[in-house]
């Protein structure tokens, strides 16, 4: 477990080393295997698709990295409430974005889009924070970096008394996010053929702002 890890919100001049950590923190999620089975146009597609969600939410949203030292090892990805689904001109800012990632993945494309409408399709109406992606660097997963992202987030939500929503198709992240107090409202949410099913969590808004987010079980 780290003990030295320091939550902030990303610094223009690391948004690349930012994307690059999300690119390979779900390069073997099951999604984007089954989206994008080739290993080098998946790693292409989630780099340009980070790219994305970054900056938009570095203008609608936050994002906010974990590090120990100099080294960037997670970040997570925030769009503010009322934020997502994103505006029909926020959509033509990704255009470029999207020609890479066809160009990087054609046969891959179609499903990769699908699945941003379907997630977008599902997103809940209630306004919310938004945790549109947090990930970790392989080499320090499972060593209380998501747990610090995650809980520096929330602590923003309670200060607004905003609930917070997020959906995923893994049961291990699954797990973390009922650690802090998220509840499963869908489990059965089926995006991608053939593939896991997601599930839709959101945990409401504190009821004391002032108690730090922690996870079940943690000391205060």
């Amino acid at each position: 477990m780290m003990t030295d890890v320091h939550v902030s919100g990303l610094a223009r001049a690391r948004r690349t080393e930012a994307t690059d950590v999300l690119a390979r923190a779900f390069h073997a999620d099951p999604v984007y295997r089954r989206l994008v089975p080739d290993p080098r146009r998946r790693a292409c597609v989630l780099r340009e698709l980070f790219r994305l969600a970054v900056s938009d939410a570095t203008r609608f949203g936050a994002v906010d990295v974990a590090t120990v030292g100099d080294r960037l090892l997670g970040v997570a990805v925030w769009l503010a409430p009322g934020r997502f689904p994103m505006t029909a001109g926020r959509k033509l800012r990704t255009l470029p974005g999207l020609l890479a990632m066809l160009r990087a993945a054609p046969r891959s494309f179609a499903d990769v889009t699908r699945l941003g409408a379907g997630i977008a399709a599902a997103h809940p109406r209630e306004p919310s924070w938004y945790l549109q992606a947090m990930g970790v660097d392989p080499t320090a997963q499972r060593q209380g970096v998501g747990d610090r992202l995650l809980a520096h987030g929330l602590a923003r939500a309670d200060r607004m008394q905003r609930p917070a929503t997020l959906e995923t198709a893994v049961p291990a992240a699954a797990a973390l996010y009922e650690r802090f107090g998220f509840d499963s409202t869908r489990e059965d949410l089926r995006l991608v053929a053939d593939g896991p099913a997601h599930q839709v969590l959101r945990r409401p808004a504190a009821a004391d702002p002032s108690r730090p987010p922690q996870p079940e079980g943690a000391r205060p």
